[in-house]
C-alpha cells in the first residue's frame, strides 16, 4: 500500500547518493514543497537554529521554520538527526511598505511540529 506521507527529502537525499545531478535524471514523483503546501509531510534532517523566525530544518534548499514543535520529552541538540512530521504550511510574507522597516520574506513552516530524534548528529 502506497503511503500518503509524502518525503521530499528523503527522495533528494537518494537522488545524491545514486549520483543523479541533472533534473532529467530526478525522479518525476517528487513534488516539490508548493505542491505539499496544506498536506501532512515528513522530513528527517539536521535540527538547526536559532533561525529568523524559529529552529528550522533545511529541504529543498528551503529552510522549514518549526513553529511551537512538540519534542515528545526528547532533549533535541541543534545538529541533531531528526524525523519531523506535521501539516506544512506556507507565508507569503509581509512587507510594510516602508523604507525604515524591514519586512518577511516569503517563508514554509510548520507550526507544533512533531520533532524526534533519531540520531545523535546528521551527517550530509
Amino acid at each position: 500500500m502506497h503511503n500518503p506521507v509524502i518525503n521530499v527529502f528523503r527522495a533528494l537525499a537518494m537522488s545524491a547518493v545514486v549520483g543523479c545531478h541533472s533534473p532529467a535524471s530526478q525522479p518525476a514523483s517528487t513534488p516539490t514543497l508548493e505542491v505539499q503546501t496544506g498536506h501532512a509531510v515528513h522530513f528527517e534532517g539536521k535540527f538547526q537554529g536559532p533561525g529568523k523566525l524559529a529552529d528550522y530544518i533545511r529541504v529543498d534548499n528551503h529552510a522549514i521554520y518549526l513553529i511551537d514543535p512538540e519534542f515528545g520529552g526528547q532533549d533535541i541538540t541543534y545538529d541533531s538527526a531528526v524525523a519531523v512530521d506535521g501539516v506544512l504550511l506556507h507565508s507569503p510574507g509581509y512587507s510594510s511598505g516602508r523604507n525604515d522597516e524591514q519586512g518577511t520574506p516569503p517563508y514554509f513552516y510548520i507550526n507544533g511540529a512533531h520533532v524526534r530524534r533519531i540520531g545523535a548528529n546528521w551527517t550530509n
